[in-house]
């Protein structure tokens, strides 16, 4: 049966030749891509746990050295055109590279930033080395010195493209974008839509390309510890014996699926098959989402507005390969909230079952989906005002399933917990369980002025956020919650970063002013609109819950929209409608202004993240 509905999906001939030509690059990949890297057990930083597969070794100090020797054990075949490009992170730290005890030149701006990783990731200048020349057949032994204990290695996928490598990639990256354009065409009947998430797709890979394997991540460390411990051991950790292992489960299972699918072809880097895994769920959130603001969006000018505003938004090409749960918990949510708009506008049962189902799945990768419960409820609610409550939905084999789900969730999300709370009387919060080892100086002064009014003034003058530091209006909530959605919690020091990062926080600002504009114009007919109210209200209860978890957790890492990051495709289909409004109207002033808002904000986004 299953095969039977794969096939019906897949008649179109182009669709079955996509997969196929991925399926041939993935081999072709594996016999000339990327080096086999060693397995052997390592040390993940300062964790003190032993990890398998992953080829990074704790750093040491050198033996009279001031700084520090990494070692990295790579296992090379005389094969052509493999892979042996490296970038370092951060470059200017980097003092000594060998191979096999033979000195590796290489360029460096010698500028070690003392501050911690999170000034540094976003915008240090990398090393590049090419070890092709020093390796032999068999097994290597990379060393690098350097005086600063925090150091990134990653494999560089688009750099020097002349390899042949490199080519391969790039015909999987196309191979994928083929791929989505048939995928929307199949859903929406038009192709406009698949090109703007495949240039979406693109702008992704090459931020993915550009980026250290931390990419952003402060918690990469306890993500992969619990990767690896659930690859390593077959079961999941108790929540309390590691930084990051009170999330529920799901999404670190699947990852160590793919480790271990990664570790059985041997040609693929590791950490980066984790990271694509998540920009393969980001690119699902992507696509719910824009088929949900297909279905709500009826003018096709404004639901491209809306639609390119979602794909070019700038933290999704920030974190679309983070390795962090929270990728899956958007797909999920994505999801749900898309099959939650088929019930309502087709009134299916199994279109109700599934969005139970996608429920389950997100209640099982992150607690964060409790934010979907109040969403369901509502929804249920507005079905059986308007239709009646059916008694086929009860019976329907799809809805049951779905409930199944839904508890399976609930178990090894909070129930996980719970059990340990009852039999082992450990008391540590399932919303944030490592909330005894957060920094003091992230406590913030829990007042109602700075949770419910923004601070317009240090919203215009700070363009960047910073959870350490109260000049840039860290303390005030809705100017905390807008600037994280831009650049996440990390500085940027860069001038042109601070210019364009204040042109898209005047550009939102203008953009929010836009839509309550179009409301005040068209409230009466707004009003009576389902789509206007469903983009409302799965808007402002992620936002509600956010406050309420920067109350309980006064924090200036709590009120990172990262957490309601599938919030933003609400926003976008206010957006729209605003637009789709004033086209019916005949307000070409209006309409134009709103595509130029969104044209203007998606330019600067992309050029923030391509500086």
């Amino acid at each position: 049966m299953v095969l039977q509905n794969i096939t019906d999906y897949c008649k179109s001939r182009s669709l079955y030749y996509c997969f196929l030509a991925m399926a041939a690059l993935v081999m072709a990949m594996q016999v000339f891509a990327l080096p086999n890297m060693s397995r052997t057990k390592v040390d993940i930083l300062n964790s003190g746990a032993v990890q398998k597969f992953l080829p990074y070794m704790q750093d040491k100090p050198g033996p009279g050295a001031t700084g520090f020797t990494y070692s990295l054990s790579l296992y090379y075949s005389n094969v052509s055109f493999q892979q042996t490009e490296y970038q370092i992170v951060p470059g200017g730290c980097v003092r000594r590279i060998t191979v096999n005890n033979r000195n590796v030149p290489f360029h460096s701006d010698n500028i070690c930033d003392p501050r911690p990783a999170s000034y540094w990731i976003p915008y240090s200048t990398p090393v590049y080395i090419d070890l092709a020349r020093y390796l032999k057949d068999g097994r290597n032994t990379v060393q690098i010195q350097t005086i600063k204990s925090e150091f990134n290695i990653g494999p560089v996928i688009l750099y020097d493209s002349t390899r042949l490598s490199k080519w391969i990639g790039l015909c999987m990256a196309a191979a994928v974008c083929i791929a989505l354009i048939l995928i929307v065409e199949r859903q929406t009947g038009e192709r406009l839509s698949g090109y703007i998430i495949s240039g979406g797709f693109l702008v992704y890979l090459s931020r993915f390309s550009q980026t250290s394997v931390s990419q952003y991540s402060m918690d990469l460390p306890g993500h992969l510890y619990y990767i690896t411990y659930i690859a390593d051991q077959w079961q999941v950790p108790k929540p309390y014996w590691g930084y990051s292992f009170y999330h529920p489960p799901l999404y670190y299972a699947l990852e160590a699926l793919v480790l271990h699918f990664s570790n059985w072809f041997r040609s693929f880097d590791v950490v980066s098959c984790l990271q694509l895994f998540s920009l393969c769920c980001f690119i699902t959130f992507i696509v719910c989402a824009a088929l949900t603001l297909h279905r709500l969006i009826r003018i096709r000018l404004a639901y491209y507005t809306a639609l390119i505003f979602l794909v070019f938004y700038p933290s999704g090409i920030m974190f679309a390969a983070r390795l962090d749960s929270n990728l899956l918990f958007y797909a999920c949510y994505s999801a749900c909230l898309y099959f939650v708009v088929c019930w309502l506008q087709e009134n299916k049962n199994r279109d109700f079952g599934l969005a139970l189902a996608m429920l389950g799945l997100a209640l099982a990768t992150r607690a964060n989906a409790l934010i979907l419960l109040p969403l369901m409820l509502l929804s249920c609610l507005y079905y059986w005002l308007k239709l009646g409550w059916p008694a086929s939905i009860a019976h329907a084999t799809v809805v049951r399933a779905g409930l199944i789900i839904v508890c399976l969730g609930i178990a090894a999300g909070i129930g996980r917990i719970e059990y340990y709370h009852i039999t082992e009387s450990r008391h540590e919060p399932f919303l944030v369980g490592n909330i005894n080892v957060l920094s003091r100086a992230l406590i913030l002064n829990e007042s109602l002025d700075t949770l419910l009014l923004p601070n317009i003034p240090l919203y215009i003058q700070h363009p960047l956020w910073n959870v350490w530091n109260d000049v840039n209006g860290r303390q005030y909530f809705w100017n905390s919650m807008i600037k994280s959605s831009f650049t996440g919690e990390y500085n940027w020091d860069s001038l042109d970063a601070k210019e364009l990062a204040g042109a898209m926080g005047n550009i939102m600002l203008a953009i929010i002013i836009y839509i309550m504009d179009a409301y005040l114009l068209h409230r009466r007919v707004l009003r009576s609109s389902p789509e206007w109210w469903l983009c409302l209200v799965s808007l402002m209860i992620p936002i509600g819950a956010l406050m309420e978890h920067r109350w309980l957790y006064p924090f200036a890492c709590s009120e990172d929209f990262r957490y309601i990051y599938p919030a933003i495709a609400s926003f976008c289909g206010l957006f729209g409608l605003s637009i789709e409004r004033h086209l019916s109207e005949w307000r070409p002033f209006r309409t134009w202004l709103g595509v130029g808002l969104c044209l203007a904000f998606a330019f600067c986004s992309v050029r923030f993240y391509m500086l």
